[in-house]
């Protein structure tokens, strides 16, 4: 499960947003779903759902993160 803060269909905005992120001390990488053809930002990642509702959370409560999202990949 990823706690997402951006959505991009270039990969070139997805990484600028990442590398911004960094530079503010939030660590973020991106990847891309092939299913939606998008570039996702993410703050955090967790194999544990509660886990991440509890990040998503946390996250939401800074204004720049305020509509962060869940994403679950199915491998």
């Amino acid at each position: 499960d990823y706690v997402i803060v951006g959505a991009f269909k270039g990969r070139p905005n997805a990484e600028h947003y990442s590398n911004g992120l960094n530079k503010m001390a939030f660590t973020s990488d991106f990847g891309y779903l092939t299913e939606r053809n998008v570039w996702y930002v993410y703050i955090a990642q967790t194999d544990n759902i509660d886990d991440a509702k509890s990040e998503r959370d946390k996250y939401r409560k800074l204004k720049i993160f305020r509509d962060a999202w869940l994403l679950t990949v199915h491998k």
